[in-house]
């Protein structure tokens, strides 16, 4: 491989006990081997592949300029004591992904997803209270590129419906008071309503934009649970750095939207050529003509 002729040969031509060669080996094995498999129906290149990913993560080092504005963003994001709190991860990437690659839900169908993450949680009910009776916080981390959905964000809140019901686990029904929740937003987002580059390059701030999008994939490493659109490359990103344990709570893996148990979840890419799919796709050209 390139890093045992580049890295690794040097070494042992140099001094053949440099301690720092097993280790090197030893990443080396490890990036090799693929990730054990991560959803079933739904795959793309490099799912499962380490090297792929490492890849990906190589070319995403901010230099330390940008690295210290990242620190300073997750500083301003999440309160002091963000820790204490159960955070579900929600990007959605929607404005041009519309048009012909992927379907686009509402965003109350966002809600009744983060609901069913709510409920689906094993431990759920547990940070549903605290010993003394009080709601414990519980937080959305809400990214997206797209002026709609914020918009959508704020008409959401201003009918005060944050909220999940609170579960009686052996009953099924509904007791006590529902649990509310919050939003965690980037209040530096650019919102460019695009991520197609070909509209960004000519833009004064695309530097600012490629900020936001990086601000976005590292808020949601801080989420306990995660839930995306897989038909979105920034979502895929954002899933890689899960799948190897970089984020905050290493058991979260991230979910695909497309591996979804429940169908209504389930979001169809420009490219699937399910039944399914191509009869919604054929639906959304027919509404689109009138």
């Amino acid at each position: 491989t390139i890093a045992n002729t580049h890295v690794v040969a040097p070494l042992k031509e140099t001094n053949p006990n440099d301690p720092r060669i097993p280790w090197l080996e030893a990443a080396i094995d490890h990036i090799l081997k693929d990730d054990e498999s991560i959803g079933e129906s739904f795959s793309y290149f490099g799912r499962n592949s380490k090297a792929h990913h490492v890849m990906v993560f190589y070319a995403m080092r901010p230099n330390f300029e940008y690295s210290q504005r990242l620190d300073e963003i997750m500083r301003q994001t999440f309160d002091r004591d963000h820790d204490k709190n159960l955070k579900l991860g929600l990007p959605i990437r929607a404005s041009d992904k519309c048009i012909d690659e992927s379907e686009c839900p509402s965003f109350d169908h966002y809600m009744d997803l983060m609901e069913t993450v709510w409920k689906e949680n094993k431990n759920y009910h547990e940070w549903g209270r605290r010993d003394d009776g009080s709601s414990r916080n519980i937080s959305i981390i809400l990214t997206s590129e797209s002026l709609d959905i914020f918009q959508a964000q704020k008409a959401f809140e201003a009918e005060k419906r944050l909220q999940f019901p609170l579960l009686n686990l052996q009953q099924s029904q509904v007791v006590d008071a529902p649990v509310e929740f919050d939003f965690v937003t980037n209040k530096f987002d650019m919102v460019q309503n695009s991520g197609n580059p070909e509209k960004l390059k000519d833009l004064d701030n695309k530097e600012e934009v490629l900020l936001s999008a990086v601000a976005s994939i590292k808020m949601q490493l801080h989420a306990q649970y995660t839930v995306g659109n897989c038909c979105s490359s920034h979502h895929l990103l954002i899933f890689y750095f899960l799948q190897e344990g970089c984020g905050a709570y290493p058991e979260n893996r991230g979910q695909c939207m497309q591996d979804h148990d429940d169908p209504r979840f389930r979001i169809c890419c420009g490219w699937t050529k399910t039944d399914d799919c191509l009869a919604k796709r054929k639906f959304r050209e027919q509404q689109a003509k009138r």
